[in-house]
């Protein structure tokens, strides 16, 4: 439990860390959204609560793909998936290239031990990721994946 916990948060911070280097990219939601990162700011000082308030009121303010991801990271902090998978699929829905809401959708998935929706989450991953380090990752946990599905031996 222990564990799972840990690599949860590890996973959490790893998709935090990709969304904000995506944020200069301006889909919605740039580096000037003041709300966004504050919201980020709580988060990563452990005040989840804190940063769901100011993070809803972001969305109610102006609901982008960023926005949406940013909250969805924060429920996984929370250990709140259906909140979070919620989220992620809004942001998805306005912006079907943000590489952290695949990266953090296709671990939740492996979280909850669907295995199948997670890979195909990776491999839509690996078409809208250009960070070498996450798409590493994210080919080591397709590997896993296709062992575990007995699709590669």
């Amino acid at each position: 439990m222990i564990k799972t916990k840990i690599s949860l948060l590890l996973a959490a911070f790893a998709a935090s860390v990709l969304f904000v280097s995506t944020l200069s990219a301006k889909r919605g939601g740039g580096p000037d959204d003041e709300l966004l990162r504050l919201g980020l700011k709580y988060a990563d000082a452990g005040k989840t609560a804190e940063a769901v308030e100011i993070l809803n009121d972001a969305v109610d303010d102006n609901p982008t793909a960023s926005r949406f991801m940013a909250l969805g990271i924060v429920h996984l902090q929370r250990d709140e998936y259906d909140l979070s998978y919620a989220n992620l699929q809004e942001a998805l829905a306005r912006d079907p290239n943000l590489a952290p809401a695949r990266y953090t959708l296709a671990m939740l998935y492996e979280k909850k031990g669907e295995h199948l929706e997670a890979l195909e989450e990776w491999k839509k991953f690996l078409t809208v990721s250009r960070k070498k380090k996450f798409r590493e990752m994210a080919e080591k946990h397709i590997e896993q994946l296709e062992i575990r599905l007995g699709i590669k031996k």
